[in-house]
């Protein structure tokens, strides 16, 4: 099963989501669309364009991945001049959660199931 989400900018899309820890694993191009399947772990993310591009209002909340050591993750979007906006430590996140906007404007919240051990 792929998680999927239409994109605006296939490369844009590609590149943010490699931030995150996700490598491309299979792609297809046509005259009027594109696809690529990225990859990080088991989980897997289907980024698809058309064109023209869908008109689709950005999500409140398109996905939630966790990891096991958020502030690199965070180091690694703030090298990236990717905004992160921290939300705090709730229950489900213990080690931290943050906010981020992908290319097309979408949430997607990343966390940190228990708190670190330093």
């Amino acid at each position: 099963m792929f998680a999927t989400t239409y994109v605006r900018d296939i490369e844009a899309a590609g590149a943010f989501y490699e931030l995150l820890g996700f490598r491309q694993h299979m792609s297809g191009r046509a005259d009027t669309s594109a696809w690529t399947v990225m990859q990080c772990g088991e989980l897997s993310v289907l980024l698809a364009y058309t064109r023209p591009p869908l008109e689709i209002p950005p999500l409140p909340l398109l996905f939630y991945f966790y990891y096991e050591d958020l502030e690199a993750l965070v180091g690694r979007l703030g090298a990236a001049d990717v905004p992160v906006t921290r939300t705090g430590h709730p229950p489900h996140a213990l080690g931290g959660e943050v906010k981020v906007l992908d290319p097309d404007g979408n949430t997607v919240l990343l966390g940190q199931r228990d708190r670190s051990a330093s």
